[in-house]
């Protein structure tokens, strides 16, 4: 009976290694990462406070951190990304060693290092390892490719440009503009070298630069709506209230559903004094997601205003931006500013 039994356990743990293996890799990827996925990837919203009268920030809201520039057709395009710590970016993604393309990416790999291992000059080896590494999401490893890359072709201007995109992604900035500048110097008519260049340039503060960049990205790129949205985020930054809002409005009419867009509308109409114009955008984002946060924040805000416009005939507004409020707490209790804003407010009506 010991001996079947013991026979009976092997089986199934082999019965049990068998089943994992036939698991599909996305699954068990995602179950891995899923607690450590960037925060500005799951909220892509900075915290938003009330009007004056109460300590806020009436801050502008982030799409996201600095768009990103992935590749979405195997061209080197931009979409929006999430933020990371640079070391994080050179690390590998969780990888499953019985993964057949990992298996495939690793042989890969070890053919082109034994090529460059006789001709560290070799192009073709140099882009297989790229390509390699790249599979695998090691992108310091990818850096120090494409760098030898950009020495051997330094006039292959989508290598270079590509030599950047990865710069970004270990957020190292100030390479990445020196390198986007040779990129837009060779070819002044590439979209996406300007986009990036705008990028790199807003994640350094450069807000000038950065906006001369994005004007020339957004003629090259008319029908991005990121292009707009991130340059509206640069003139709200510049206090250029209407031309952000002209920007706004662009990214919302290629991108009805941006809900970063509407909110930083919503902040530029307040800014311009058209406030019933604001609350109806934010009330157009809350009704279609009545327990977004950020939306709710800003509605509080925007009530807030209101309000203190004049305080003794509007308290209904008052009422409502502590409301507003409340639900937001309901939805996320994590907010302590928001629960001192409630009671500030709560305080500002006992006089009345």
């Amino acid at each position: 009976m010991r001996v079947l039994g013991a026979f009976l356990v092997a089986c199934l743990l082999m019965l049990g290694i068998v089943v994992w293996q036939l698991v599909p890799r996305g699954g068990r990827e995602q179950q891995a990462t899923s607690d450590t996925r960037p925060r500005a990837h799951q909220s892509a919203l900075a915290e938003v406070g009330p009007a004056v009268g109460i300590p806020a920030s009436q801050g502008r809201v982030a799409a996201g951190g600095s768009p990103a520039v992935e590749q979405r057709d195997g061209s080197l395009t931009q979409a929006k990304a999430t933020s990371r710590p640079a070391d994080a970016a050179s690390q590998p993604a969780v990888q499953w060693a019985a993964d057949p393309e990992h298996r495939r990416a690793e042989r890969r790999l070890a053919a082109a290092r034994e090529a460059l291992a006789a001709d560290p000059s070799n192009a073709a080896a140099l882009r297989d390892a790229l390509a390699a590494v790249r599979e695998l999401d090691r992108w310091a490893e990818a850096r120090r490719m494409l760098t030898r890359l950009v020495e051997v072709e330094p006039e292959d201007t989508e290598i270079r440009f590509e030599y950047a995109v990865t710069l970004m992604r270990l957020s190292r900035w100030v390479d990445a503009v020196h390198t986007l500048r040779v990129v837009v110097g060779q070819q002044p008519d590439h979209g996406h070298g300007w986009y990036n260049l705008a990028v790199a340039h807003q994640a350094l503060g450069h807000l000038e630069e950065a906006r001369r960049a994005w004007d020339r990205a957004v003629e090259l790129l008319p029908d991005n709506p990121d292009a707009y949205a991130q340059r509206g985020e640069v003139l709200l930054d510049l206090h250029e209230w209407s031309a952000a809002a002209a920007d706004f409005e662009a990214a919302l009419e290629r991108e009805p559903e941006d809900i970063e867009s509407a909110l930083n509308l919503s902040l530029a109409l307040w800014k311009l004094g058209r406030l019933d114009e604001a609350q109806e955008r934010v009330a157009g984002v809350i009704e279609r997601h009545a327990r977004h946060v950020p939306a709710l924040n800003r509605m509080a805000e925007l009530r807030w205003a209101a309000y203190e416009m004049g305080p003794e005939t509007n308290r209904a507004q008052r009422e409502a931006a502590i409301a507003y409020w409340r639900r937001s707490l309901e939805v996320d209790r994590s907010q302590p500013a928001v629960e001192a804003l409630v009671k500030a407010a709560l305080g500002a009506g006992d006089g009345e």
